[in-house]
């Protein structure tokens, strides 16, 4: 089991304090969210002298991963695999960058299940499964 749990986008939902019981609760490894989320996370967890948290990697999407950022969550969560997603509600995750990548804009995508074009600064993917399925 990847022991994966999603970090809310909204602080106004969940705060910080409910984050760390679901990760104790659950015992996650590998967070989900958006660098910005998971840096709110980070400021709240370094804040707390008497809790340490080692996550085994980090998934992020909506932005980049800078390498400041990267060297934060290093030392806050203890962990040095950061791996970036991108995809859309109709065709779900299609890309992926590799830990190597995270800090820069190259995405890798399978192109035996998408294609993918960009056509005047628009991406336009094509789901390939989808047609085989159907």
């Amino acid at each position: 089991m990847a022991n994966c749990t999603t970090l809310p986008m909204s602080s106004a939902r969940a705060t910080d304090e409910d984050i760390l019981k679901i990760i104790e609760y659950f015992k996650s490894n590998i967070p989900m969210g958006s660098p910005y989320r998971l840096m709110q996370f980070a400021f709240f967890m370094e804040k707390l002298i008497e809790k340490e948290i080692n996550f085994f990697k980090i998934y992020f999407a909506c932005e980049s991963l800078d390498e400041i950022k990267q060297r934060y969550f290093e030392r806050i969560f203890h962990c040095s695999i950061f791996i970036g997603f991108y995809g859309s509600a109709e065709a779900g995750v299609f890309a992926c960058q590799s830990p190597k990548y995270s800090a820069t804009k190259p995405f890798l995508y399978p192109k035996e299940l998408i294609h993918i074009e960009i056509i005047n600064s628009k991406i336009i993917v094509t789901n390939l499964i989808r047609n085989e399925i159907t």
